[in-house]
């Protein structure tokens, strides 16, 4: 029995202890009765030895009283208040029990654990069974599975003999009065009470909660040979009704032309088609395919309503498979939850065997960044591996339901929910995929990444360098055009003023230098000229011009005058 804390192995000692005081205080109160009885049982044996029993002499007159006394309270005393007390304690303080079948069940293990007749007494806590050396017992025995686990019980075959025949009929007995299985074995067993039939163990115990597994460092190689590795995980469970597809035709009534449908709740009963996606495989096709011809001569369509959420629960064929689906081996024992992310594994191999390494990191693909395409692939062939369900949708006129358009739900018939069934690993072990993916893909070999990272980096240092190279040639043409133009601004402003007569020399001159440092200081030109050029002409004007007081200093653009008396 798991009697694993403190307070469960006090009730053990108490049990004990009150079955010996009720003992004691029988012989105590019956002394001169039990003396009686004890006698009469030695005469009796004496009498059957020495050959001279005779049944009118064995119970005296005198003693018949004491006699009668002692059964009366034997059975009505003793025994009525010994029954009443086993069943309060199997209803309140043994197990956690529900109704009068529970408790009738439980005082009898209770009994058969005072007499140390008792089997197996474990509790199932989140998949895991916990149990002592005490529970390695043969015998009758009882479960405590919680709410998160369920367990495959499995018999074991006694040896031929006559021990296996009395076996057999007393558990016919105890059968008939309600103490005893006759389930065939082996057998799964959800949350709650489980009694065992004597020689039944526990083959597995299975959580129903939602699972992930991961398994780092998966080797593949990719279809230029390049062996890569990556982190491969998966989330799965068997205590969860499988998702609904809702599958319709997109075209003629062919099964490569079905459809998974996705559609949006709107306002008023309303929805919208949002998506129309082809992820179903061939052997799926097939067999929505039969039914949709079966379904559409049977004429069974029902009104639209939007599905259900799956749900949470105990399903007895699936914690079964899920069992016995582990592998096993003289050395170690593959457990149900591995098999997932073992399957994903020989997907993802099968996946990069047809990419090239290059194709995995094409950030230029047209169709975006290819490895979150990679990554959902693999979710929708686990989640296909495992189980699944169905439902038709159709338009009630039977034209063919289109993307991105909104219909009324009282236009739209569905069938009813139904299971897939062809055979495939996981599904046949009843196990839902909720998720599966893999993570950053890397080479094994670190020198070919480093190949590949300055392959990679001579690209995009060869196309920076043609970008570059554009850029300077683009800003030479620039500087040329403004140095040209520059040099045509000049030489019109020269030609103006060497073919004015009226001005003498020196005007002429200052004129010129006047053009020659309005350009110099023209913020388009003056980043091209020789550093010190525009103090060079200052100083000539100022070398030119007469009087001690240079004019003001020229802004680009200004002139200085023309008069006679000014110069």
């Amino acid at each position: 029995m798991y009697l694993g804390d403190e307070s469960a192995k006090k009730r053990k000692r108490l049990i004990r202890g009150i079955s010996a005081c009720l003992v004691l205080l029988f012989v105590i109160a019956f002394w001169q009765e039990l003396g009686v009885f004890f006698g009469l049982v030695l005469k009796f044996l004496a009498s059957v030895v020495l050959g001279n029993l005779r049944l009118d002499e064995l119970v005296p007159q005198e003693n018949r009283r004491e006699l009668w006394r002692l059964a009366f309270n034997f059975f009505v005393g003793f025994a009525g208040v010994f029954s009443v007390w086993l069943g309060l304690l199997a209803a309140q303080a043994i197990l956690p029990v529900e109704g009068f079948v529970d408790t009738y069940r439980t005082a009898w293990h209770l009994l058969l654990y005072m007499a140390r007749r008792h089997g197996p007494a474990v509790f199932v806590r989140d998949g895991k069974v916990l149990s002592t050396k005490e529970d390695e017992r043969e015998g009758p025995g009882v479960a405590v599975v919680d709410f998160n686990s369920a367990i495959v019980l499995e018999e074991r075959v006694p040896p031929p003999g006559i021990g296996r025949l009395i076996d057999a009929a007393v558990h016919s007995v105890l059968g008939l009065i309600g103490l005893a299985e006759f389930n065939d074995s082996p057998r799964a067993a959800g949350p709650g009470i489980v009694f065992t039939k004597k020689g039944e163990k526990i083959r597995g115990a299975v959580d129903l909660r939602t699972q992930f597994r991961a398994i780092p460092g998966i080797t593949a190689y990719t279809r230029d040979g390049i062996e890569v590795k990556t982190r491969i995980f998966s989330n799965f469970t068997v205590g969860q009704d499988p998702d609904i597809l809702q599958v319709t035709y997109d075209g003629p009534p062919r099964p490569e032309n079905l459809r998974v449908v996705t559609l949006e709740k709107l306002p008023e009963n309303k929805v919208r088609v949002t998506g129309m996606v082809d992820e179903l495989d061939q052997d799926d096709r097939d067999e929505i395919h039969h039914f949709i011809r079966v379904w559409q001569h049977a004429n069974q369509s029902l009104p639209y309503k939007p599905p259900s959420e799956p749900a949470t629960g105990y399903n007895a064929d699936r914690v079964f498979a899920a069992v016995f689906s582990e592998a096993r081996s003289d050395k170690q024992r593959l457990a149900w939850t591995e098999l997932p992310v073992r399957v994903a594994a020989g997907y993802f191999r099968e996946m990069i065997s047809q990419i090239n390494y290059d194709q995995l990191y094409n950030v230029g693909a047209l169709d975006g960044f290819p490895i979150p395409a990679y990554k959902a692939r693999l979710k929708t062939l686990m989640r296909n591996n495992g189980i699944l369900a169905y439902r038709l949708i159709f338009h009630k006129s039977g034209q063919p339901i289109k993307k991105r358009t909104v219909y009324a739900e009282s236009e739209l018939v569905t069938s009813e929910v139904k299971n897939l069934t062809y055979p495939k690993m996981l599904r046949e072990r009843g196990i839902k995929i909720i998720m599966a993916g893999f993570g950053d893909i890397q080479p094994v070999n670190d020198l070919l990444y480093q190949r590949r990272l300055e392959a990679w980096r001579a690209t995009w240092q060869r196309d920076t360098q043609i970008i570059a190279a554009n850029r300077e040639m683009e800003a030479i043409r620039l500087r040329n055009h403004a140095r040209a133009q520059a040099q045509q601004e000049l030489l019109v402003s020269l030609n103006d003023i060497l073919q004015n007569q009226s001005i003498s020399r020196e005007v002429m001159a200052v004129r010129i230098l006047q053009s020659l440092e309005s350009l110099a200081a023209d913020t388009k030109t003056k980043d091209l000229l020789p550093g010190g050029t525009l103090d060079i002409l200052k100083t000539t004007r100022d070398w030119l011009m007469p009087g001690d007081m240079p004019p003001p200093a020229l802004q680009p653009g200004q002139a200085y005058p023309v008069d006679g008396d000014q110069l």
